[in-house]
């Protein structure tokens, strides 16, 4: 009888998990098309730029839900593009800005002046950018 419970109680919080995991999926797949839509006038980087930061904060999302962490990232709402914080409950534990240009020498241009954030670029441009900053 107490192994049944147990069983039970193991697949009420499994349907919990996937739930949580597919929530956070559609999320995702929801904020991505709205931002495609949103900018779909703008050039290609551009469009590029604003669905990568929703690409980042889904997978930051996803990552965090399969691991059952409490951390979860937003846009900030000052209607700045590309601000995001992590929020641990109600507390804000991080602050990051996107950047994401045509070029490493564009998008580390547009990431001066923003100490004390996270800056986030493009995968392919962060080895470039870290020697025009000689890190």
């Amino acid at each position: 009888m107490k192994k049944r419970a147990v069983n039970g109680a193991n697949t009420g919080n499994l349907a919990n998990y996937a739930n949580r995991i597919d929530s956070t999926l559609n999320d995702v797949k929801k904020d991505i098309l709205e931002q495609a839509k949103r900018y779909r006038k703008n050039s290609l980087p551009s469009q590029t730029g604003f669905v990568a930061e929703s690409v980042h904060i889904g997978s930051f999302n996803l990552d965090s839900a399969i691991k059952r962490s409490s951390l979860k990232a937003v846009k900030e709402k000052n209607g700045c593009h590309g601000d995001y914080k992590v929020l641990k409950g109600n507390k804000v534990v991080a602050k990051g800005e996107f950047k994401h240009y045509n070029t490493a020498k564009q998008t580390e241009n547009a990431m001066r002046g923003y100490n004390g954030r996270d800056l986030v670029g493009p995968k392919e441009q962060i080895e470039d950018i870290k020697k025009i900053r000689k890190l």
